[in-house]
């Protein structure tokens, strides 16, 4: 029922990056609960093209995730995601 929020951030050699905030708690204390999460992650590449110089090997992606979870007793419970 108590709330819990993480933020974390990754900084790495070759460009590398990446971010997480996560968030989770009740709605209704014993019955319903949420949980959000959002990443960043970008990777400019370790490589190199030996013809034109430009790195290769690169990435990037973003992400959303959420969920919601009811349990109204007993041992039945729902999640939606």
């Amino acid at each position: 029922n108590e709330p819990d929020n993480k933020v974390s951030v990754r900084l790495a050699q070759y460009e590398d990056y990446e971010a997480n905030v996560l968030s989770r708690g009740a709605i209704v204390d014993d019955r319903l609960f949420y949980m959000a999460h959002v990443r960043y992650y970008t990777f400019d590449g370790m490589y190199r093209n030996r013809l034109d110089g430009r790195k290769i090997g690169g990435e990037e992606s973003k992400n959303v995730n959420a969920s919601l979870e009811w349990r109204p007793g007993g041992a039945f419970s729902a999640i939606l995601s």
